[in-house]
């Protein structure tokens, strides 16, 4: 299971995986048997399934730049995997008064497909919040998204100076372990372990290859650009 925010105090429930069909058919969770979070994939798949959620992605789909996803006229999306932080407080044929998930999407027509990270978080209101996060397979949750971004930025600074923006135009998650230095991944049951991804990052008409290690321990994760950019 990826490491993922855990927006007030909520501990994630765990990943669902979801069929990569249209969005429009809505998210396909099977809860497995004997699942004690039975109760809560169930309303997830109901709502995924509604007008309302549908718009919703579609929503928060728009407010990625043409330069992350690019549109055409073939352009489409797909769900991915639903991950959920709180459990939805919602009742039948409404809109839900709490919870919090994660929804990938992948956008498909326009050249590769690209896997999108919203965040949303319910409010007792029946508004429901919407966080973009990087795109790609990255495992970092959104604070750690945030401070890789710095990381691999300061990182830059040198090879680019004079660029006053950057767009993350993607992440790779590359493995458990690290790269650069080498370190071997201590395996599923050790009490921390590390990785490494990729992101490419955009400024200034170029496009950069950055390596970050994510290494988490007793306090939290720490991540480091260990070097090793490449222009591309």
């Amino acid at each position: 299971m990826r490491p993922l925010a855990q927006p007030r105090g909520a501990a994630w429930l765990g990943i669902v995986g979801l069929a990569c069909g249209s969005a429009a058919a809505g998210a396909q969770v099977t809860p497995p048997p004997g699942n004690t979070q039975e109760a809560a994939l169930a309303k997830a798949m109901a709502y995924s399934k509604t007008e309302a959620y549908r718009k919703l992605v579609a929503q928060a789909v728009a407010r990625v730049p043409a330069r992350v996803a690019p549109r055409c006229a073939r352009f489409g999306t797909s769900l991915g995997a639903f991950d959920i932080a709180q459990p939805l407080q919602i009742a039948a044929g409404a809109s839900p008064t709490g919870g919090a998930w994660h929804q990938a999407v992948t956008t498909q027509g326009c050249g590769d497909d690209i896997t999108l990270n919203f965040y949303f978080f319910a409010n007792l209101d029946g508004r429901v919040s919407t966080v973009v996060g990087v795109p790609g397979t990255t495992r970092a949750d959104l604070v750690q998204q945030r401070d890789a971004r710095t990381y691999a930025l300061l990182a830059l600074a040198p090879s680019a100076a004079g660029c006053g923006h950057f767009e993350t135009l993607s992440t790779r998650f590359e493995g458990y372990g690290n790269k650069l230095p080498p370190a071997a991944d201590p395996g599923p049951d050790a009490p921390f372990r590390p990785w490494w991804e990729s992101w490419t990052l955009q400024g200034c008409g170029k496009l950069y290859e950055v390596p970050l290690n994510f290494m988490p321990n007793r306090l939290g994760t720490q991540i480091v650009q260990p070097g090793g950019i490449v222009p591309r």
